[in-house]
């Protein structure tokens, strides 16, 4: 009995966050491409803002002026309430031979 009240107690200890239903935070682009697919939450620590980093794995990326066609894409969104103020994230490819169809491929350390 005295274990199920301690581990209840640690219970209502740990941190949670609720979806905000009355105001929800809207994030839209003008292409068909399978925007939001995927969404984090990213805090730059040099300046300790808030971003949403958003997927759109059919999008097309340019980086050094050379066109990587429905290779996917990510996108940086601050947290407000403006709905088209998202700008895509140049990103360096690994592999040069990425044809269309070819998908992101992010590795981390």
């Amino acid at each position: 009995m005295l274990a199920i009240l301690v581990f209840l107690l640690c219970l209502s200890s740990i941190l949670s966050f609720n979806f905000d239903t009355q105001s929800p935070i809207i994030k839209q682009i003008d292409k068909d491409v399978y925007f939001g697919f995927s969404v984090a939450q990213h805090i730059l620590t040099e300046t300790n803002t808030a971003y949403l980093l958003v997927g759109a794995p059919l999008d097309s990326t340019i980086f050094n002026e050379e066109v990587f066609n429905r290779s996917g894409a990510i996108y940086k969104c601050p947290v407000s309430f403006k709905s088209n103020d998202c700008e895509q994230i140049p990103v360096d490819f690994l592999s040069r031979n990425s044809d269309e169809g070819n998908y992101l491929k992010i590795f981390t350390h």
